[in-house]
């Protein structure tokens, strides 16, 4: 999604997994660094307009620790997660809606009353229930 965006002056991803590197010079291509660390090593010195976390919470060790990370490295956080879907290999941690919430209100003042919402999608390939949040 970072790839698609419009004027960017500066943007980070944060993955610990290895990619080509043909990868790593598209998105130097667009002013894109990355980082190969996890989410929860992730201490952002900079300040960035919007933080995106999307589809990668299930696959760590301490999600709330990932989104207590983002808020502090950026004005705006915007979240899309897969809920309520039991632990398997590869997906240790089981999202729920409450869980999201509490993680996101516990790391900022500035989200107090920032709830997020679920919607079950089924279309385009993807199925399941789905959390999403600006904060």
């Amino acid at each position: 999604m970072l790839l698609k965006t419009k004027n960017l002056e500066k943007g980070v991803v944060v993955d610990p997994l290895m990619y080509p590197q043909w990868t790593y010079a598209r998105y130097e291509a667009k002013k894109i660094d990355c980082l190969v660390i996890r989410g929860e090593d992730f201490i952002g010195n900079d300040k960035f307009d919007e933080a995106w976390i999307y589809n990668c919470l299930q696959h760590t060790d301490n999600p709330e620790l990932i989104i207590k990370n983002a808020l502090k490295a950026a004005k705006v956080l915007r979240i899309f997660e897969w809920v309520d879907i039991p632990p398997h290999e590869g997906h240790p941690i089981e999202l729920t809606k409450y869980k999201v919430d509490k993680w996101i209100v516990n790391a900022s003042e500035r989200s107090l009353y920032s709830y997020g919402s679920t919607q079950n999608l089924a279309e385009s390939g993807c199925y399941g229930n789905a959390y999403y949040n600006i904060v």
